[in-house]
């Protein structure tokens, strides 16, 4: 270290980057000022949903992106490229940047988060505009145009934001960088501040009467044929405007009938807060069993996404393979045979995939809803119901140790308390027994008014619920993960033969069924233990040997479990529903798609006047549980270890 001053070349290259890298962003870092994603995380959806967004978005953060604006000649001398977090919204989710730190005030950087959301409430309310053509400029004009009609309905809408909005752009205007740009660039950075500050005082570019057009009209042709000009030179984006959210609505992607990954269950858990766009992609290439050598060199671009070659798997550490992921803005998935070395799980925002419209037949077939068309898919899915299996596979077995038998022991005891008891019914006219006070209350009647009251009877009544219980478990592969030395379905297994055998004891009539998919040809359900079948060892024992499925077609497995509860002669029915997760399956059943399925189904069983409730321990459910279940109709145990003793209290506070 002493030495140091002896590498020049070094000294000097150290000198200069802190000399040209030193404040070029566009935007300066208020560091010290800075509000976090995660500090604002609750209150965000709530008013979100509030102002009128839809309830089924989820809320993520998003990464910094590479911004293709024009840069000045002191940032081309320090930056390769600046990258800038946009709040976006998409069919799928709301994505904010991890933290704000735009104003030089704490308080304006939080006003910032609760704009985003009445900006985004306001947006959707906004018919979608797209660009007429894929050149920059015209892009650019679509998002102004969308921006300028946003702005207009937010006012419109919630009146009573202007003051935060006044507040916000005059904070802004000051913040944003005043630079020389060319006659087209600066036409578009004068509509920008224009929207920003309407009543300024300012000449009013070319462009401007394009933008304020109406949603509803086409571009005229004079603005295309302005594209066509400025398509070929060197046009550059505006610089982007954090207080304007890009709205996105991705299309829908393909994927192949045989795509399956059911190894993703020892996958290092990512950042789940954090949603990665991604895209499919066919890698056909991967896939030759031709020499290295016949490949031809030359074309393979050395870039650091991927590439569509013939190339070994690369056998990454955990570490080295996030950091990389965590460097790309968008990730490109494909197939792939090989078996990696490294698996990583992430919260991916992709398009859906496409839904095969074909009708299947089969003893049990079930519609499934798609929300994107506002409509049912008519015999779409199969459940396959068979008996579960008692076969012992020790890699999944699992016995209670004794700690676990203490608390099963327990939980039977309390529910003995809770058995109905038998009813004395007190002045009847009928009975085995007289009823003493009743007696002497009519005789004294009789002596005072001549009238004598025949209701001097006492009767024992034995009052039942009258209920059925149907209680449905997830054993996806999702379950064979492990939190804080704890497998989720070992976890799964205690609750349930908790559950169970209170249920035994206290007399309510009940069934035990798990439920995993893949694809909408293959809904599995298992029956642990049939509402006509005596709990027994024997259930103990299907329990115990509950292996980890593939995936979670929860919207079938609620329809067919509904139709088994709808058959039972009870007045009283009640569903459970356990779960780890997302509704998914390895098809387009994934995101918001198997999230409406499966609150459809919820509403179809309650329609049919069905009590479901729905318990998750996926701690991150906030966004999607609620959503699903209702307000009222779920609960999220937050710790996994806590489930065994959450799901008795849970049920007793349902019945009664």
């Amino acid at each position: 270290m002493g030495f140091d001053f002896l590498e020049f070349e070094e000294q000097i290259g150290m000198l200069w980057h802190r000399l040209a890298s030193r404040n070029q962003e566009s935007y300066v870092d208020h560091k010290s000022c800075a509000v976090a994603f995660i500090d604002v995380r609750g209150v965000l959806p709530v008013i979100f949903r509030a102002l009128g967004g839809d309830p089924a978005l989820e809320f993520a953060q998003i990464d910094k992106r590479v911004s293709a604006h024009r840069l000045g000649w002191r940032q081309k001398i320090g930056l390769v490229d600046e990258q800038i977090a946009v709040a976006e919204m998409t069919e799928m989710a709301v994505k904010l940047p991890p933290e704000l730190s735009l104003f030089p005030a704490r308080a304006l950087n939080r006003d910032l988060y609760i704009w985003l959301m009445a900006w985004f409430a306001a947006s959707a309310q906004q018919p979608v505009i797209t660009a007429t053509s894929t050149s920059l400029f015209d892009t650019d004009i679509a998002r102004l145009r969308r921006a300028y009609h946003t702005d207009i309905a937010l006012c419109a809408l919630f009146p009573g934001i202007m003051a935060l909005r006044k507040r916000l752009y005059n904070a802004f205007i000051a913040l944003r960088p005043s630079r020389v740009l060319p006659k087209v660039e600066q036409q578009v950075e004068d509509c920008v501040l224009a929207i920003l500050q309407p009543t300024a005082t300012r000449q009013l570019p070319d462009l401007w009467p394009f933008i304020t057009r109406s949603l509803s009209e086409p571009a005229p042709a004079e603005i295309l044929l302005k594209a066509g000009a400025v398509q070929t030179g060197r046009y550059a984006p505006f610089l982007p405007v954090p207080l304007w959210g890009d709205v996105y609505f991705t299309g829908t992607a393909t994927r192949k009938h045989g795509d399956e990954d059911e190894d993703d269950a020892d996958s290092a858990d990512g950042d789940r807060d954090r949603k990665k766009s991604a895209r499919r992609r066919k890698n056909d290439q991967a896939g030759r069993d031709d020499p290295l050598a016949l490949n031809r060199f030359e074309k393979i671009l050395s870039i650091a996404e991927m590439v569509n070659v013939n190339r070994p798997m690369d056998d990454e550490d955990a570490d080295d393979a996030k950091k990389a992921a965590d460097e790309l803005e968008e990730m490109e998935i494909s197939d792939c045979k090989r078996k990696a070395a490294t698996k990583l799980r992430f919260d991916l925002d992709l398009p859906p995939a496409g839904a095969d419209d074909g009708r299947i037949t089969g003893e049990w077939v079930y519609p499934e809803w798609d929300y994107r068309r506002q409509a049912y898919r008519p015999d779409y899915c199969k459940v396959i119901m068979q008996a579960a299996s008692d076969m012992r596979d020790e890699a999944s077995m699992w016995y209670p140790d004794d700690v676990e038998r203490r608390q099963i022991g327990r939980i039977r005891r309390q529910f003995e308390a809770f058995r109905p008891r038998n009813e004395v019914l007190r002045g009847q006219l009928e009975g085995a027994e007289l009823d003493l006070e009743a007696l002497v209350r009519a005789r004294c009647d009789q002596s005072a008014t001549g009238e004598l009251n025949g209701r001097v009877y006492l009767d024992h009544v034995r009052r039942a619920r009258d209920l059925s219980v149907a209680v449905l478990i997830d054993v996806s592969l999702s379950t064979d993960a492990w939190v804080k030395d704890h497998r989720v379905l070992d976890v799964e297994k205690q609750a349930l033969s908790v559950l169970a055998s209170g249920l035994d004891v206290c007399g309510d009539e009940f069934g035990v069924f798990s439920f995993t998919s893949r694809r909408r040809d293959w809904v599995r359900i298992n029956a642990i233990k049939e509402f006509a079948e005596d709990w027994s060892p024997q259930c103990q024992k299907r329990i115990q040997a509950l292996r980890p499925g593939y995936y979670t077609r929860l919207g079938a497995a609620i329809r067919h479990t509904g139709k088994l509860l709808d058959d039972r002669p009870h007045q009283n029915r009640l569903m459970l529903v356990i779960t780890d997760g997302k509704p998914n399956d390895v098809d387009h059943y994934e995101g918001r798609y198997g999230i409406e399925d499966s609150r459809r189904a919820v509403r179809e069983c309650r329609r049919d006047g069905l009590a479901l409730f729905g318990v998750t321990v996926d701690r991150k459910a906030q966004d999607y549980f609620p959503y699903i279940f209702g307000a009222a109709g779920h609960a999220i145990v937050g710790t996994l270890e806590n489930l065994p003793a959450a799901l008795p209290r849970i049920y007793r506070q349902l019945v009664q």
